[in-house]
């Protein structure tokens, strides 16, 4: 029974996946090559979905993930916009 499993498991291991998503993946590559402060991003999203098996509730807590890095980005553009202000009125 063990044999069987573990044969099992490194056919399942060996499956490819679909060639859209292998597509994706490597997109995804070399996107992380070419931008690597995004490997944390990348790392923190791994992480979370590799809990998940559900479709629905990994597009949930992708969009959710998106909107925080979005909520994070508006509060640095309003930042600079202050900062940006401030110093035209100071000159």
């Amino acid at each position: 029974m063990t044999f069987t499993l573990k044969r099992r498991y490194k056919t399942l291991a060996r499956r490819r996946e679909n060639p859209e998503i292998e597509a994706l993946i490597r997109r995804r590559n070399e996107l992380l090559l070419e931008h690597p402060q995004l490997r944390g991003l990348q790392e923190e999203i791994d992480a979370v979905l590799a809990t998940t098996l559900d479709p629905l509730k990994r597009s949930e807590i992708i969009f959710m993930l998106i909107s925080d890095k979005l909520n994070e980005l508006m509060d640095v553009c309003r930042d600079l916009s202050t900062l940006t202000r401030q110093t035209f009125i100071q000159q």
